[in-house]
Protein backbone atom coordinates (compact mmCIF):
# COMPACT_ATOMS: atom_id res chain seq x y z
CA UNK A 1 0.00 0.00 0.00
CA UNK A 2 0.86 3.21 -0.58
CA UNK A 3 2.63 5.95 2.00
CA UNK A 4 -0.45 8.71 2.25
CA UNK A 5 0.43 11.67 4.33
CA UNK A 6 3.74 10.15 5.47
CA UNK A 7 1.95 7.08 6.79
CA UNK A 8 2.34 3.54 5.73
CA UNK A 9 -1.06 1.40 5.53
CA UNK A 10 -0.29 -0.42 8.93
CA UNK A 11 0.81 2.47 10.75
CA UNK A 12 -2.47 4.37 9.86
CA UNK A 13 -4.02 0.98 10.87
CA UNK A 14 -2.48 1.52 14.26
CA UNK A 15 -3.17 5.52 14.35
CA UNK A 16 -6.92 5.02 13.60
CA UNK A 17 -6.90 2.41 16.49
CA UNK A 18 -5.14 4.94 18.66
CA UNK A 19 -8.40 7.39 17.75
CA UNK A 20 -10.79 5.32 18.58
CA UNK A 21 -10.04 5.36 22.03
CA UNK A 22 -9.14 8.56 22.36
CA UNK A 23 -10.76 10.03 25.82
CA UNK A 24 -10.09 12.88 27.98
CA UNK A 25 -12.20 12.53 31.43
CA UNK A 26 -12.12 14.38 34.31
CA UNK A 27 -10.43 13.12 37.69
CA UNK A 28 -13.87 12.39 39.31
CA UNK A 29 -15.29 10.62 36.16
CA UNK A 30 -11.86 8.51 35.87
CA UNK A 31 -11.52 7.21 39.54
CA UNK A 32 -15.62 6.33 39.38
CA UNK A 33 -14.79 4.52 36.21
CA UNK A 34 -12.17 2.75 37.99
CA UNK A 35 -14.77 1.72 40.87
CA UNK A 36 -17.53 0.65 38.91
CA UNK A 37 -16.43 -0.13 35.35
CA UNK A 38 -14.57 -3.50 34.72
CA UNK A 39 -13.24 -2.55 31.47
CA UNK A 40 -9.48 -0.52 31.52
CA UNK A 41 -9.29 3.02 30.92
CA UNK A 42 -9.22 4.08 27.26
CA UNK A 43 -5.35 5.04 27.59
CA UNK A 44 -4.62 2.00 28.19
CA UNK A 45 -6.58 -0.58 26.08
CA UNK A 46 -4.05 1.82 23.26
CA UNK A 47 -0.99 1.38 25.16
CA UNK A 48 -1.04 -2.31 26.64
CA UNK A 49 -2.09 -4.60 23.92
CA UNK A 50 0.47 -2.47 21.24
CA UNK A 51 3.26 -2.61 23.87
CA UNK A 52 2.57 -5.94 23.54
CA UNK A 53 2.20 -6.60 19.45
CA UNK A 54 5.40 -7.37 17.61
CA UNK A 55 3.52 -5.94 14.32
CA UNK A 56 3.47 -2.08 16.23
CA UNK A 57 7.09 -2.68 16.44
CA UNK A 58 7.54 -3.21 12.76
CA UNK A 59 5.33 -0.73 11.79
CA UNK A 60 6.84 2.38 13.96
CA UNK A 61 10.52 0.88 14.19
CA UNK A 62 9.77 0.84 17.62
CA UNK A 63 13.24 0.56 19.45
CA UNK A 64 14.76 0.34 23.29
CA UNK A 65 14.77 3.52 25.00
CA UNK A 66 11.42 4.74 22.90
CA UNK A 67 8.30 5.36 25.05
CA UNK A 68 6.38 2.25 24.13
CA UNK A 69 8.94 0.09 24.11
CA UNK A 70 8.63 -2.99 26.23
CA UNK A 71 11.49 -5.95 26.36
CA UNK A 72 10.49 -8.77 24.61
CA UNK A 73 10.57 -11.13 27.59
CA UNK A 74 8.14 -8.73 29.29
CA UNK A 75 5.55 -9.17 26.59
CA UNK A 76 2.46 -10.86 26.67
CA UNK A 77 2.00 -13.79 24.42
CA UNK A 78 -1.56 -15.57 23.87
CA UNK A 79 -0.37 -18.28 21.40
Amino acid sequence: MPAIDGLTGDQRFFVSYAICWRDIDRDELLKNRLRTDEHAPPHFRVLVPLSNFRPFYDAFGVKPGDAMYRPEANRAEVW
